[in-house]
């Protein structure tokens, strides 16, 4: 059984140190994000690059639109450098919501005949890993109902190394607590992602090798967090 997937309607709009964090709200935040991930985040991810044409197989249109069904849910932060009437892209954490009775299958979209072969492999691949920590903490904690998927994390170059992942990371989990999450998961596949996840408190919850890439699954309660 599957829940009816939410929208939420979470107002995160905040300025720090001129950058301005926000949940995605409008169709332009959405395009924003998805050129992003076509433009910056395929190039950088190991997983990605462990097949052929990952980039052309990653920006198919079955596949970006899986992206913005996933933006559009609402637990998803935006960050951008505030300039007067001018707003410059920093940086996104995409991010969705698993609930207890949700069929993982249709959640993580496994049944897509409209996916590539071979990225339909590398998905189903992070979802064998990433299925057993979601039923290993619902069945550890009987009182949680739902799950913050931190999906994807992406800074712009000039951006980087100045601790904005971080500052994302953080409105993104209270978002997810706003959205009546108890629990945060994120998926790994560099070991320096895996010491900063390590870092701000996730716990290792499963891993497996796909090529020469460790696909590390971790998690951590949020239901206390301030």
């Amino acid at each position: 059984m599957t829940t009816e997937k939410k929208r939420f309607d979470i107002r995160l709009d905040e300025v720090t140190n001129g950058i301005r964090y926000r949940t995605v709200r409008s169709r332009e935040d959405v395009e924003l994000i998805v050129g992003q991930y076509v433009r910056t985040f395929i190039a950088d991810e190991a997983l990605f690059n462990t097949i052929g044409d990952a980039f052309e197989i990653e920006t198919s249109t079955p596949q970006t639109k899986r992206f913005e069904e996933i933006v559009d849910e609402g637990v998803s932060v935006i960050a951008t450098q505030v300039d007067g009437d001018e707003e410059r892209l920093v940086g996104s954490l995409s991010a969705y919501t698993l609930h207890r009775f949700d069929d993982l299958d249709d959640a993580f979209h496994l049944n897509d005949a409209l996916i590539p072969a071979e990225m339909l492999a590398i998905r189903r691949f992070v979802h064998e890993t990433q299925a057993p920590a979601v039923k290993r903490i619902f069945d550890e904690d009987a009182t949680a109902d739902r799950i913050l998927v931190l999906f994807m994390t992406c800074v712009e170059r000039e951006f980087r190394g100045k601790g904005f992942a971080d500052e994302l990371g953080t409105r993104a989990l209270r978002v997810g607590r706003l959205a009546g999450c108890d629990w945060a998961l994120t998926v790994c596949t560099h070991p320096h992602s895996e010491a900063v996840t390590r870092s701000g408190g996730f716990r290792e919850y499963n891993r497996a090798t796909m090529g020469d890439t460790q696909v590390v699954v971790f998690a951590k309660s949020i239901k206390f967090a301030e």
